[in-house]
């Protein structure tokens, strides 16, 4: 399957209404609603943690297996999984503000995408 050409932004406020949007979502779904569900399940902070990492593990791979770039498969699937480990920790510790905030410095890449 080719790779699908994404478009970003023409403006610097798009750029960051993108990034916002993306890590919210991102922090929501992938991090902090896993990490609670797991919690009330198993009520253990650590099986909480490391079944959301495996989860996380399990989207990683997928997304790059349906991407086309199975070349470097460990290096995507190993970046994916520290930031969620770091959101993680950052989600149980202090809250979800401080875990969106470090999704959203992860991906200022997104300025240097703009046309």
């Amino acid at each position: 399957m080719p790779l699908l050409t994404l478009t970003y932004p023409a403006t610097v406020g798009g750029c960051l209404a993108l990034i916002l949007w993306s890590a919210g979502f991102q922090t929501i779904f992938l991090q902090a609603a896993p990490m609670s569900f797991f919690a009330r399940l198993t009520r253990n902070r650590s099986v909480a943690f490391g079944l959301c990492l495996a989860l996380r593990v399990f989207i990683a791979y997928r997304q790059v297996v349906f991407a086309g770039l199975t070349d470097g498969i460990g290096l995507f699937v190993v970046s994916a999984v520290g930031a969620a480990a770091a959101g993680c920790i950052l989600f149980v510790r202090y809250g979800l503000a401080p875990a969106v905030f470090l999704a959203a410095i992860l991906d200022l890449h997104v300025l240097s995408m703009r046309r």
